[in-house]
């Protein structure tokens, strides 16, 4: 036994031919909704594609315990258990949930073909696969079939939509009654003046030297500070959340797991006046090869092939550890950082890194949330993830590097919000950094489109002084180039953004070519115009590549 997938054809739609006279209007106005990454429609539709005929990814990822033959790897991952369909939008929809056997479990969309001529979305629930194992030291492989089979309960909710439910909207806004039900998120009562600002920063870098390591300084506590005044001060800027990294002696690239001192040359942390908004950085998930700490043989993980999950390469190679002893690390370092004055924690990887272990303490991925999860439950103090899946929702209201878009895979004909709609209220978003947008006026436009936050990377020192680290790819992070860029962009976001913090997203429309209305909970519309002219949409104004707020 492989796979199992249920109902294939439930909901499916036969594909339409030019001119044929038996396709009502409705039907040619609906979609399969799939959750990758923000979210993603493949329209029924009579345009034939040269397109690979489907789409096939596991919920919360792949499982890096089991090595594929292909090295590529999606952008994005699903992080929502969930899939759906609309016949004629605003008439008829079903939202699909994968409530159990969810980490197991693949969602697949097949395009229509001429061989096969329907759209149909459905859950594959995955009992055995096939994985790559090693036969020499050359690089040769082999596949080979998993021999145990995984241990899950496969079980699928399907809830049914009807008028202006029947969309993507009302399948977001399903999903997030569903978890506000099973007390997976919370509503939240925020209400800022202006929306916030996250501004990380790196203390220290670590590299080879000639002899000796060498150590880069780019940003202490107090620099730190004085930039967050000056934003304060010289730009009004006053709602500022930040992230700190690299505060140990051995940097941002090798400090992994090992969190509980931090660096003497950084400073003090009095330069802060409160440290609520300020989120020390962790990544217990992974273990550093330049680090010590951490046993090889009991707390790395180990994939079926029996080898040890290996990530990276050079300075920056790491290791998977173990549940086990993450949710131990967790545990210590926060403890022994919050006797020093940290209150807020940001934990990376560990929202949406999902493996399994076939080493010496064997897991599965649904024993591997339980771990995550009571890890997190037992952190004295705030919790910021990036980008969490599903089940850590609930301990955290704050989601940091939220992306915006899919795999742009063929058979996508649209980019949805779908999880800003269900996170909306209830978790801030916050964008990757801007300093290395390609498209910052198009990518500002989306933050507002999508209620997401802006965030930069900023440093006391220049980038320059990172050419020869593993940090190497941040190019630009000088606060003093980046000063009135900030500023700018910023003021840009909030303009909009400022009118509806704290309220969720309840609807969205596409009321023109190129311009999107969003409305929300507390009356408030924000209309967004991509398109490179001025457009008047239902008696508004709305400037070209620009937004309105009524």
């Amino acid at each position: 036994l492989a796979t199992v997938s249920f109902y294939n054809y439930f909901g499916a739609v036969q594909k339409r031919t030019v001119g044929d006279t038996t396709a009502t209007e409705d039907a040619l106005t609906g979609y399969n909704f799939v959750p990758d990454g923000v979210g993603a429609l493949v329209r029924y539709n009579s345009i034939e594609k040269n397109t690979p005929s489907n789409y096939r990814q596991r919920i919360y990822g792949d499982d890096d315990a089991m090595p594929r033959a292909s090295t590529a790897e999606p952008m994005t991952s699903i992080s929502m258990p969930v899939f759906g369909y609309v016949h004629g939008e605003n008439h008829d929809g079903c939202l699909g949930i994968v409530e159990e056997g969810r980490e197991f479990c693949n969602i697949v969309s097949d395009h229509a073909t001429q061989n096969i001529p329907f759209y149909k979305t459905y859950p594959e629930f995955v009992y055995r696969e096939v994985y790559s194992q090693p036969t020499n030291s050359t690089g040769g492989t082999i596949a080979l079939l998993q021999e145990n089979v995984n241990e899950l309960n496969a079980s699928v909710t399907y809830k049914f939509l009807e008028g202006e439910d029947a969309s993507y909207v009302g399948m977001a806004k399903t999903y997030r009654d569903y978890l506000k039900s099973k007390s997976m998120i919370h509503n939240t009562e925020r209400n800022y003046t202006q929306i916030p600002l996250r501004v990380d920063t790196i203390g220290s870098e670590v590299t080879n030297g000639v002899m000796f390591d060498k150590r880069i300084m780019m940003t202490t506590f107090e620099e730190y500070a004085d930039m967050l005044e000056s934003l304060s001060v010289e730009h009004g800027i006053n709602n500022v959340v930040g992230v700190y990294k690299g505060y140990t002696k051995d940097g941002v690239t090798w400090t992994s797991p090992d969190y509980d001192n931090i660096y003497k040359k950084m400073g003090s942390l009095d330069e802060f006046g409160s440290l609520y908004n300020i989120y020390f950085h962790t990544d217990h998930v992974y273990a550093s090869a330049n680090q010590s700490g951490y046993n090889q043989s009991k707390d790395l993980t180990k994939g079926v092939n029996t080898q040890i999950i290996t990530v990276g390469e050079g300075d920056s190679t790491k290791y998977v550890t173990t549940p086990a002893f993450t949710k131990e690390k967790i545990a210590k370092d926060t403890r022994k950082l919050a006797k020093k004055g940290v209150k807020s924690f940001a934990l990376d990887s560990i929202g949406n890194v999902l493996h399994s272990n076939y080493g010496e303490d064997e897991t599965t991925r649904s024993q591997t949330i339980a771990a995550y999860q009571e890890a997190l439950a037992q952190v004295e103090g705030n919790v910021a993830l990036y980008q969490p899946n599903d089940y850590l929702l609930q301990y955290t209201d704050r989601n940091f590097d939220y992306s915006m878009y899919t795999n742009q895979y063929l058979i996508f004909d649209d980019t949805v919000p779908f999880t800003s709609i269900v996170q909306s209220g209830s978790i801030e978003l916050y964008s990757t950094y801007i300093n290395f947008f390609g498209n910052v006026r198009e990518d500002l436009l989306r933050m507002i489109d999508y209620n997401v936050y802006p965030s930069f990377l900023l440093t006391k020192e220049s980038s320059a002084k990172l050419d020869e680290t593993a940090l190497q790819y941040i190019y630009c992070s000088q606060y003093d180039n980046l000063e009135e860029a900030v500023n700018v962009y910023y003021n840009f976001v909030n303009e909009s953004l400022k009118e509806v913090t704290g309220q969720s997203i309840e609807n969205r429309e596409i009321v023109a070519d190129g311009v999107s209305k969003v409305t929300y909970s507390n009356g408030k519309v924000i209309y967004v115009n991509y398109t490179n002219f001025d457009q008047t949409v239902d008696g508004v104004q709305v400037p070209k590549k620009g937004h309105k707020v009524i």
